[in-house]
């Protein structure tokens, strides 16, 4: 879920994933997520450390380059989190999914009982489809490509013009 969350993040902020900064976000963000199991570190998912940490997690994944960058894209993750939290808490409380899946919902946490064969094959699958998506869509023009030198001939006489290449949805 957190790859999905990024890659969605980094389309809406138009900004680049690099696979390896990808792994060390999911790590950091499972390391954090498995300690809930430990009581003694309770005090960890309070609000103060659940921003902080998520910090670190953006920071790790798309860097910091500037303040403004930065926040753009801490405030991304979170509203994608916060609406995919959602989307799958909604789905899993108000429809048969839910049933199931035996989903058990324990102090605003949702608990699924997925075959972990079945979560690592769903996992791969998503991911390629993300990567198609990235390389059918997502492209990185540099200026130069986006122009095009051309000419009319109107009259008899020809006029020269340069224009904007219409990319689909890159305008």
């Amino acid at each position: 879920m957190d790859t999905v969350i990024l890659f969605v993040t980094s389309c809406l902020t138009k900004s680049t994933l690099n696979i390896l900064k990808v792994f060390v976000g999911a790590l950091i963000s499972a390391i954090y997520g498995s300690l809930m199991f430990f009581p003694d570190l309770s005090f960890l998912y309070g609000g103060f450390f659940k921003v902080m940490v998520s910090a670190f997690f953006v920071m790790a994944v798309f860097g910091y380059k500037n303040k403004k960058a930065f926040l753009r894209s801490y405030l991304t993750f979170w509203i994608v989190t916060l609406l995919a939290g959602g989307i799958v808490f909604g789905i899993s409380i108000w429809t048969d999914f839910g049933m199931v899946l035996q989903t058990v919902v324990s102090n605003g946490i949702v608990y699924m009982n997925i075959n972990p064969f079945l979560l690592i094959c769903a996992s791969g699958v998503l991911y390629f489809l993300m990567e198609l998506y990235r390389r059918m869509c997502i492209r990185n023009f540099c200026k130069s490509k986006l122009y095009l030198d051309f000419s009319v001939t109107y009259m008899e006489k020809e006029y020269i013009f340069r224009g904007l290449i219409d990319t689909g949805c890159e305008l």
